[in-house]
């Protein structure tokens, strides 16, 4: 059995008049923001139209043609 002895790491929240600093950089939190927000630029949100297609179909039996129709 293999017990470590690690010392608790305390990580104090920044007050009113303190920035947000990530290795003394101010704008790296604000980067790195905008890293993900550009990284959905390459997304394709334009749809192939494939589940449309069919819709305009007439899929209602006319008068006379439910006799050629067979049951399943």
């Amino acid at each position: 059995m293999v017990v470590r002895k690690s010392a608790a790491v305390l990580e104090l929240l920044p007050s009113e008049d303190e920035t947000l600093l990530v290795r003394r950089d101010a704008l790296l939190v604000l980067d790195l923001g905008l890293d993900v927000v550009n990284g959905v630029r390459g997304l394709n949100l334009k749809g192939d139209g494939l589940a449309g297609e069919g819709l305009n179909e007439d899929l209602h039996l006319q008068p006379g043609t439910r006799s050629k129709v067979r049951p399943s």
